[in-house]
This record gives structure tokens, C-alpha cells and sequence, in this order.
């Protein structure tokens, strides 16, 4: 019997899909994972299984689960996830069960964290341009060296008002940079 590329072909996807699914069963019991990144994976697993949940009009499995996400995205700083869930749980808290002191919690939540992703956003553009023209051997031109304190002080504004995890680490990265040339 001759190659079948169709039988070759469904069979790469098949495994592609099974690959893809077991991602889901992470052992996060294992001792080389530190707290940052078993809490990162549980809460990215949880905050998928809210939007199925919600997606199977699950809303009373789903909302619990969202507040208990956030709270740990919140003690972590994990922005995206924040955002996500703050936002199902601030339409949740607005339409589906009103309630006026906790969809204005989450509106506020939602509002903050819009900003601190787009700062975030600005200093990972920012690592990215300082690394993009940092070499060892042009370390010292003097407008990098520009450059790289004017995103630093613009960056230490930014962390006065708007905090995390990534902000704090994109800004001490470039305060490196700093030195290093």
C-alpha cells in the first residue's frame, strides 16, 4: 500500500490537537516551579476555563471562579489576566446580577490596569528599542546613553502613579542599561 499524504496530514493535526490539550495538565506540584510560575499557569488555565464557562452560559460556576483568578492575578500583578476576568465580572456585576458596589469595583479595576498595560506596553517598546541598538562595541555613543535616561525617568513618572511586576521590571532593565554603557 502507497503513502497516503491525506492519512499523514490528519494525523499531524490529530497529534498537534492532543499536544495542544495537554499543555492543560501541567504538574505544578513539581519542585522546579517557583510560586511566580506555578500561580502564572493556574491562573491562565483558570481565567480560560471563565471564558468557556461563560461561553456555556456556565455564570454561576464561571463568576466565583473569575473573583478567586483575579484576586490571585492581583497578588502576582498579572495584568492581562486582571483585565480579562475584571472585565466579565465588571458586565456580570452591571447586567446579569446588579450590583452597584461591586461592578464599581470592578470598573475601577479595569480602569487602572487599562493603564497599566499601556505603560507596560510603552516600556517593553522601550527595552526593545534600547536593545535593538545596544552592542557591547557601540556602548558608549552618547545617544543611546540619551536615550536610555530619558526612558528611565519617564518610566520612574509612570511607576510614582501605576505599579507591577512588569513595569518595575522593564524600568530597573533599562537603569542596568544605563550602566552597562
Amino acid at each position: 500500500k502507497g503513502f497516503d499524504p491525506n492519512t499523514y496530514i490528519r494525523t499531524k493535526y490529530r497529534l498537534e490537537d492532543k499536544l495542544l490539550n495537554s499543555l492543560f495538565f501541567i504538574n505544578l506540584d513539581e519542585p522546579h516551579y517557583s510560586d511566580l510560575q506555578k500561580n502564572y499557569y493556574r491562573c491562565h488555565k483558570d481565567a480560560a476555563a471563565v471564558k468557556f464557562l461563560i461561553g456555556k452560559s456556565a455564570r454561576a460556576v464561571a463568576v466565583p471562579l473569575a473573583e478567586k483568578t483575579v484576586r490571585q492575578a492581583l497578588k502576582f500583578e498579572f495584568t492581562d489576566i486582571i483585565l480579562q476576568l475584571g472585565r466579565i465580572l465588571k458586565t456580570h456585576y452591571r447586567i446579569y446580577a446588579p450590583h452597584k458596589e461591586k461592578a464599581n469595583r470592578y470598573i475601577e479595576l479595569v480602569n487602572y490596569y487599562k493603564k497599566v498595560l499601556e505603560y507596560e506596553i510603552k516600556a517593553e517598546d522601550y527595552r526593545e528599542d534600547i536593545d535593538s541598538i545596544y552592542s557591547p562595541t557601540r556602548a558608549t555613543q552618547s545617544s543611546l546613553v540619551s536615550k536610555v535616561v530619558e526612558y528611565e525617568l519617564t518610566l520612574k513618572k509612570i511607576l510614582n502613579k501605576y505599579s507591577s511586576y512588569k513595569l518595575k521590571l522593564s524600568y530597573y532593565l533599562i537603569a542596568i542599561t544605563r550602566y552597562r554603557a
